[in-house]
């Protein structure tokens, strides 16, 4: 029925609370008995490892990586231990309300979904006023990419078919973008995506995310995938602001001299050739 992984990297304090409180949520019978929970533990160095131990449920499997590699690698890994259609993933640090993943499948059964996201009401973490600027930034950059409202980017509570997960699997990148790459990859392949509203909770320890670097990263997961997907919603309005420049440039350079300049010619030839450059991109994209 439901297989629920938790990537896991130095969550000593919350992870045995994470895996119980999944472990009372999943008796729901709505899952009919039938799930598994699959700890990735992402080389942890404190005493995740150690407590990871203590946990005796045939229903957990526990799976220890040497080396820390990243989230994204550690669903990756999970992925491929699961023995159920469904997937569903959670964090150890319980910001996450598991106790709404029933309700969350009981909505993504009734609505003959691809993949079911939580949609967090609030987000709390260190540097707020930032992360709430770059994710909103990044939500309005990708629902333009996507052409559909995206309320969550990223968010790590989320239900989806196996099969359809592993089409994806060479794309997926080993940090924290994951869940960047599954939501605009579905989305732009119009598999049945749609948002439940939860709630999101502070967590337990220290965040690993790092502010300036993994927003970089996103703008450029986000751009990458535009140009797999939709290339031309990134050269058109380069085309648009260089193809403008060319007129008004044209249009002085006959008011004021007669005459066309040199730097006119090359703005419109950059201009022309940006603008093949996307049209080539997109005949790839569309065979592809």
């Amino acid at each position: 029925m439901i297989s629920v992984i938790i990537p896991v990297y130095n969550e000593q304090n919350a992870i045995l609370d994470t895996v119980q409180s999944l472990l009372n949520t999943l008796t729901h019978p709505v899952f009919e008995n039938c799930f598994e929970i699959i700890v990735v533990n992402d080389g942890s160095t404190d005493d995740t490892s150690k407590r990871l131990k203590t946990i005796d449920s045939p229903n957990v499997k526990i799976i220890n990586k040497r080396l820390n590699q990243g989230y994204g690698s550690a669903i990756k890994t999970g992925m491929r231990f699961t023995n159920y259609d469904n997937i569903a993933i959670t964090d150890a640090d319980q910001t996450y309300p598991n106790d709404m993943l029933p309700e969350l499948f009981q909505f993504y059964i009734a609505e003959e979904l691809d993949m079911a996201i939580g949609a967090r009401k609030v987000d709390h973490g260190s540097f707020f006023i930032l992360r709430s600027l770059v994710k909103s930034f990044l939500r309005k950059f990708a629902s333009y990419i996507t052409s559909y409202p995206i309320p969550d980017l990223n968010s790590g509570f989320r239900i989806f078919k196996k099969e359809i997960a592993f089409k994806y699997y060479s794309m997926y990148p080993d940090g924290f973008s994951f869940t960047t790459t599954i939501t605009m990859a579905m989305i732009s392949d119009t598999y049945r995506v749609d948002y439940y509203p939860i709630e999101y909770y502070k967590r337990e320890g220290n965040s690993k995310i790092r502010p300036v670097r993994d927003s970089f990263n996103f703008i450029f997961l986000i751009t990458k995938m535009c140009l797999y997907y939709r290339p031309l919603m990134v050269f058109f309005p380069i085309v648009v602001i260089s193809g403008g420049t060319f007129l008004v440039s044209v249009s002085l350079d006959i008011v004021q001299d007669q005459n066309i300049h040199d730097r006119t010619i090359l703005v419109g030839m950059i201009s022309g050739i940006i603008l093949s450059l996307g049209l080539l991109a997109d005949l790839i994209a569309k065979k592809h």
